[in-house]
């Protein structure tokens, strides 16, 4: 008989498809519950970390968002000089690092760039 060992999932990432504008400022805010209670998560010592990338697998970031937590938000904004020549698609995500350096990601998905017209 061997040993089996049980793993308990209770953070699954939320899949969130993004369709931006090139030339424009992003501003995104990602809500972080506590698993248990479904109630606001405390995210006292975290910070957050986020990026755009072609492909997952990419060592070139497209595009890195600052961010800021407060409370149980996380806020994410890119500026228009950094999307501006951003188009086609790509991937993206958002993880969560406590204070020990244990990283979750809480949202992620694809990225659309839809050209801009006016300049």
């Amino acid at each position: 008989m061997g040993c089996s060992t049980t793993t308990l999932i209770r953070v699954v990432p939320l899949v969130v498809d993004l369709r931006l504008y090139e030339g424009d400022d992003v501003f995104l805010r990602v809500v972080v519950t506590d698993p248990d209670t479904f109630g606001p998560a405390d995210l006292t010592g975290y910070t957050a970390q986020s990026q755009i990338r072609a492909a997952a697998g990419d060592a070139e970031i497209m595009a890195e968002f600052t961010t800021e937590i407060i409370d149980n938000f996380v806020y994410l904004t890119l500026t228009s000089p950094q999307t501006t020549g951003l188009v086609g698609r790509g991937v993206w995500d958002v993880q969560l690092v406590d204070a020990d350096g244990v990283v979750g990601t809480v949202a992620g998905g694809r990225v659309t760039w839809v050209a801009e017209v006016t300049r």
